[in-house]
């Protein structure tokens, strides 16, 4: 039995560590591609322990670490095939949990924004994913599933920021979308953006 008792979730909170869902995970990955799921997914799961408790012996893994060694132990151990299966689903559940942000928090979104002649507008959180998107297209290209993730984030901050029934202005969600790409490392992106913010106010002038 694995002395790691708990992992951190990506929320940040902590819950058990169950090392039968490493198991659930890359049975699903082995099946997928035609092979003994059971018979795989346990020797895998076994290796995969052994490296969590090695690397994270005094420490508790986050539930990313503990994805990112199931990958590498199958490719170590010449499942490649595996292996990719494995990263699609990972990407699909992904997906999944960025598709239930927006199901969980959309009652929660902020209804309204102020224009920049001070009326009132509805809230549209899509045009935050394309203004993201199009800052990206200009210097590099950008998974639709990172865009949706910041798009999430500049959404909650939002949320943080401003109550249900407070009103922020274009340039206070602009701030924001500048931020949250500036703290994913994203430095290119955000000077594209802020590029883009500056030729619109220019065009505004004239």
């Amino acid at each position: 039995m694995s002395h790691i008792k708990y992992i951190i979730k990506r929320d940040g909170s902590k819950e058990s560590f169950e090392p039968k869902k490493i198991i659930d995970a890359i049975e699903k990955a082995t099946e997928s591609v035609g092979r003994d799921g059971e018979g795989i997914a346990n020797k895998v799961q076994e290796q995969v322990i052994k490296e969590i408790e090695k690397i994270f012996d005094c420490n508790i893994p986050k539930v990313e670490k503990i994805q990112d060694l199931i990958e590498n132990t199958l490719i170590q151990m010449q499942y490649a095939d595996i292996a990719k299966a494995y990263i699609i689903y990972r990407h699909e559940r992904e997906k999944e949990r960025e598709q239930n942000f927006f199901t969980v928090y959309r009652e929660n979104l902020l209804k309204n924004i102020k224009k920049r002649d001070g009326q009132v507008t509805t809230f549209e959180a899509n045009k935050i994913y394309q203004a993201i998107e199009s800052a990206a297209e200009v210097v590099c290209a950008v998974d639709s599933v990172v865009i949706t993730k910041l798009t999430n984030q500049v959404i909650w901050s939002l949320n943080e920021r401003f109550p249900p029934w407070g009103i922020p202005e274009v340039e206070d969600i602009q701030d924001i979308v500048e931020k949250v790409l500036m703290k994913n490392d994203l430095d290119k992106v955000a000077k594209a953006y802020i590029l883009y913010r500056n030729n619109r106010a220019d065009k505004r002038k004239h």
